[in-house]
């Protein structure tokens, strides 16, 4: 009964614990039929949109006032993901890394094998927050910043 006991308490904790339940939710359509999707790991959201060409400038404004209806309410605060240095091979850095290598498990120099639950995802180059740090942003990532 003691060893019942401590494996329902053990299990209970690992099922409250954040890394138990890390993964990409679907948190459905917005009017336009484009996808949020919440990272539980870093605790944001992806705009899985129609991709849409575009400078780094008109980008960060796009980001900056995009309103999104989904469920009733308006979806605001959006900006660009980041990355973290200037690596012409792309590991795993940033927002943008973390997207593609760890919730999507997709390999360093594509091909971009697993996108779901993305629909909108490409093998494109994306627009990263800094725009200097924009020529690493390879292949698809970033569902809320598909620009270029």
């Amino acid at each position: 009964m003691k060893r019942l006991v401590f494996v329902t308490i053990i299990a209970l904790i690992l099922g409250f614990s954040p890394l138990a339940h890390a993964a990409l939710l679907d948190r459905g359509p917005d009017t336009l039929g484009n996808h949020l999707i919440y990272d539980t790991d870093l605790d944001l959201t992806w705009y899985d949109a129609t991709p849409v060409l575009m400078t780094w400038s008109a980008a960060t404004d796009w980001a900056a006032t995009l309103g999104v209806p989904v469920h009733g309410t308006t979806v605001t605060g959006w900006r660009l993901p980041t990355t973290q240095g200037y690596n012409p091979n792309y590991t795993d850095e940033g927002e943008m890394g973390h997207l593609y290598y760890d919730k999507l498990h997709n390999d360093a120099g594509g091909p971009l094998a697993n996108k779901a639950p993305f629909t909108n995802l490409q093998s494109y180059y994306y627009w990263a927050a800094a725009a200097d740090r924009t020529e690493e942003c390879l292949q698809a990532l970033a569902g809320e910043a598909k620009l270029s």
